[in-house]
């Protein structure tokens, strides 16, 4: 016959289990506690606000004009507290490391009225399978449009700059198998057409006579132009002369680059496009294929039905291309 014995001590500890296990997220269970844990345990780094501007506004008070200071404000996140968090508590420096060992043995095969502007950062170096995790995008700037608009991007993107800045110059200290010191380089600025020509200083229209960010030909040029003519394209030269000379219509270019104040950036090197407008939206205007089209002289696509289209045409149209075409 088995005989079982109590602890009364042991029951009560067994008890207070279940009762913690049946609400195992009450310490959390709030917004303000989920803060509060995360700032304990070092994980939640809390944006800033940056004073962009101030001015001072009137209103009417008692029949007398009353002046009153305002402050426009927008959020900063200091990148460097990010990719400390990131590269020593997340695991990822390894990751990292593996990755880039992998491109290098493989290197002969690798070939945002309110509306709100945001800035985005991300590092290169991450694998595929990493860098397009939602994760491993961070926010760095949030702002109003307007704000952008009025105050103009020195207001705007000084902070960020100064960040990038830091990066580059002092960097941060990892924790990783002893200390190891961290450079970050500004490498590219990815945006669509209008946001690049925006924040980089180039002309906003793009019917002005020099509307390419690329290179200095004018819009009659663009127009017939099928090759590349390399004498044209804007370099760090022409560029410090096109700022000197400090006229939109006759150079294209609105105002100097706040990101030229970053060493190792120049504007005149950010080779990014943007495919859905340049491409599916741009060149790749598929042929009128039907009366309706035919009536309103051009035919409507979206860049996904475009995209679509171009691969398939070879197909369509290909056997009536002769074989000794140099099309």
């Amino acid at each position: 016959m088995l005989e079982v014995k109590y602890d009364i001590n042991h029951t009560k500890d067994i008890l207070l289990m279940f009762d913690q296990l049946s609400n195992p997220f009450s310490s959390i269970s709030s917004e303000h506690l989920r803060f509060k844990t995360f700032d304990e345990i070092g994980i939640l780094i809390r944006p800033r606000l940056v004073d962009i501007e101030c001015r001072l506004n009137y209103r009417m008070k008692a029949g007398r004009v009353i002046f009153e200071p305002k402050v426009f404000q927008m959020s900063f996140v200091p990148l460097r507290y990010v990719l400390k968090t990131m590269l020593q508590d997340c695991n990822l420096f390894e990751v990292i490391i593996e990755f880039m060992n992998r491109l290098e043995s493989n290197s002969n095969k690798c070939v945002s009225n309110n509306k709100l502007g945001a800035i985005y950062t991300s590092l290169p170096c991450l694998p595929p399978e990493y860098s397009s995790s939602l994760e491993n995008i961070f926010l760095a700037c949030l702002f109003k449009s307007v704000n952008r608009q009025e105050f103009g991007n020195r207001a705007i993107f000084s902070e960020l700059v100064s960040e990038l800045n830091f990066l580059e110059v002092t960097g941060i200290d990892i924790l990783y198998d002893g200390e190891i010191k961290f450079f970050f380089s500004l490498v590219l600025i990815l945006v669509d057409n209008l946001g690049l020509h925006s924040i980089l200083g180039f002309s906003e229209s793009f019917m002005a006579n020099f509307s390419c960010r690329f290179c200095k030909s004018n819009k009659s040029d663009c127009n017939h132009q099928l090759v590349q003519i390399d004498e044209n394209l804007r370099n760090e030269v022409n560029y410090t002369t096109a700022i000197a000379i400090n006229n939109l219509s006759l150079t294209g270019i609105k105002e100097l680059c706040i990101f030229y104040e970053i060493q190792s950036f120049h504007v005149t090197k950010n080779y990014a496009v943007d495919i859905m407008h340049d491409i599916l939206e741009g060149v790749c205007k598929p042929p009128l294929i039907s009366n309706d089209s035919l009536k309103h002289g051009s035919i409507k696509m979206s860049a996904s039905e475009t995209l679509c289209f171009i691969k398939y045409l070879t197909l369509i149209v290909g056997e009536l291309v002769p074989l000794n075409s140099e099309f």
